[in-house]
């Protein structure tokens, strides 16, 4: 009888026993899942858009504006601590690129919002992970590059992305930190002209290149875009002449240039002496001799001719847009560089860099491109007159035997 009693105690252990181990084992999983459940990051440089009916003129690759070396990824919870930081280097990627962060969606408190900083090509000298560990502090970073202005093929532009958003759901699937990133500087094409008489109207000979210097760009910034441009950025002169060669007379027969300027912003103060500028020479000899005659014109980028009415831009540049300026040049211009006559200019202006595109949209050659729907890597187009199956689709008629490419 006591023998029996024993076996049955001993059963009742190992069933608390068993049962116990059951209750943790479902415990630890159900943990498990919800701490492992994968957190990854990726950001995305703002340049183009897949869909067919969109054109774009993206970043210039041989420039490095579309190029990542390094991206810092920076988490800050709601008062303003830093929770996590990672660094990614030597990427050489010109489009995208996704990393696992190295914290699971379980370290972060349910339901709570948190902003998210991305870094791109961060400036050799700043170490975010030892000087940026708050919001405030990697507010308060700034960069100071005195030739922000030249195009290098070597060079690689400042970029941030920055997001608010819940990053632990309760859910156990993975989460995403989707972020797009925006170059700190803006970029500026300065497009000049002359009509074709222009040399014989003036009894001149014009030399066959473009000179230009880039004046009051700012070379200082924030390293985010989320801080207004103090309208005390430190400014920059370009301080030699490049030469752009081929110049000729016509107005098809221009030529261009680009420089770069970090983001500023005099509208608040009025002060136009502050806005960025460029001067242009257009040397010449007059006819019959061979003396050279400088001729300087001084082209505004203060957008304060923009049409409308419209204010809003005037003496503004914005980080990761695009401005495009053209100058037509119909008179004589200055001997002096100190004294350049200033252009009537056409500005235009977008993010650097998308146009929207209107298929068959008038007389328009940008507006009305063409486009024909294909797959990325195989064209295999059928003559429909015999063909049943799905069908290609074009903006213009188009007439087609069987291609295989």
């Amino acid at each position: 009888m006591v023998f029996s009693n024993k076996i049955k105690q001993l059963k009742a252990y190992l069933l608390v026993f068993i049962l116990l181990i059951v209750a943790n084992g479902c415990t630890n999983a159900y943990e498990s899942s919800e701490a492992d459940s994968p957190l990854t990051f990726r950001v995305n440089i703002i340049n183009s858009d897949q869909n067919a009916t969109r054109a774009t003129v993206d970043g210039e690759d041989a420039w490095g504006e579309n190029t990542i070396d390094c991206v810092e990824l920076l988490i800050f919870d709601a008062s303003g601590s830093r929770i996590l930081y990672q660094k990614h280097s030597d990427l050489k990627t010109n489009d995208t690129y996704t990393a696992t962060v190295n914290q699971s969606k379980g370290n972060f408190i349910l339901n709570d919002t948190y902003r998210i900083y991305a870094i791109a090509n961060c400036p050799v000298g700043i170490d975010l992970n030892t000087e940026a560990t708050t919001l405030n502090d990697l507010k308060s970073l700034t960069y100071v590059d005195e030739v922000i202005y030249k195009r290098d093929e070597n060079k690689r532009f400042l970029m941030d992305g920055i997001l608010e958003e819940i990053i632990n759901d309760g859910s156990e699937s993975s989460h995403l930190i989707d972020i797009n990133l925006k170059r700190a500087a803006a970029k500026i094409q300065v497009n000049v002209s002359c009509p074709a008489d222009y040399e014989s109207s003036n009894n001149i000979k014009l030399y066959s290149t473009l000179e230009y210097g880039f004046f009051n760009f700012a070379k200082k910034t924030t390293l985010t875009g989320d801080v207004i441009p103090d309208s005390e950025w430190v400014l920059g002169q370009q301080n030699t002449f490049p030469q752009v060669p081929q110049f000729e007379a016509g107005l098809n027969k221009g030529k261009s240039f680009t420089v770069y300027s970090f983001a500023s912003d005099w509208s608040s103060t009025g002060d136009s002496n502050n806005s960025v500028y460029a001067i242009i020479n257009l040397p010449y000899t007059k006819v019959g001799t061979e003396l050279r005659i400088n001729n300087f014109f001084k082209i505004p980028i203060n957008f304060s001719r923009l049409p409308q009415g419209e204010t809003s831009e005037i003496n503004r540049l914005k980080r990761n847009y695009f401005y495009e300026i053209t100058a037509i040049v119909n008179k004589i211009g200055s001997e002096e560089a100190e004294e350049p006559i200033e252009l009537d200019t056409e500005y235009k202006i977008g993010e650097w860099k998308v146009i929207d595109i209107d298929v068959a949209g008038g007389n328009d050659p940008i507006k009305s491109a063409r486009y024909l729907v294909v797959n990325e890597k195989e064209i295999n187009m059928n003559d429909i007159t015999f063909y049943n199956g799905p069908k290609y689709s074009a903006s213009d008629k188009i007439k087609i035997s069987d291609v295989k490419i």
